[in-house]
């Protein structure tokens, strides 16, 4: 009966991370996340939705909606939601 529960308990360390892969893991998660911030900032200036930084007050229908992600002034990624309006 002792087999199992050393087999086990091998198995729970050998899968578990170390400090230096959890920082590294996390360096290139924030570095994916910016990646994908950018991209989908040009993404949508290409299709006609530039983000506005000023509040402006414009008659439209709303035609979608996501969260996102957007970099502030000081380079930190904040959660946001991106609405998607045609201007009439």
């Amino acid at each position: 009966m002792s087999t199992p529960m050393i087999r086990n308990w091998m198995t729970f360390n050998r899968y578990q991370k170390k400090d230096d892969d959890d920082k590294s893991d996390q360096t290139e998660n924030y570095e994916s996340r910016v990646k994908n911030a950018r991209f989908n900032d040009n993404l949508d200036v290409r299709f006609g939705y530039a983000r506005h930084t000023e509040p402006t007050e414009k008659l439209g229908w709303m035609v979608n909606m996501q969260p996102t992600e957007i970099i502030d002034e000081e380079k930190r990624l904040v959660s946001a939601m991106d609405y998607y309006f045609i201007q009439g």
